[in-house]
């Protein structure tokens, strides 16, 4: 599988792609996910995908899981 980072991952385009990743899981797993201020909706994307790393650059915070 081919490791993902997906930069503006709340966005339109974010989302497309995270639809496509959903579509070819076999070939695609989430890695890290950056967004500017959306934090309710990095929250739901936490819960559909297992990802290592989430950015937020509005707030500066990042996250780093490790599973």
């Amino acid at each position: 599988k081919k490791k993902i980072s997906i930069l503006g991952s709340t966005g339109s385009i974010g989302q497309t792609s995270l639809e496509i990743i959903k579509k070819k899981k076999n070939y695609f797993k989430p890695h890290i996910f950056v967004a500017n201020k959306n934090y309710k909706l990095i929250c739901t994307l936490l819960i559909a995908f297992t990802v290592e790393m989430i950015t937020l650059l509005e707030r500066v915070f990042s996250l780093l899981f490790v599973r």
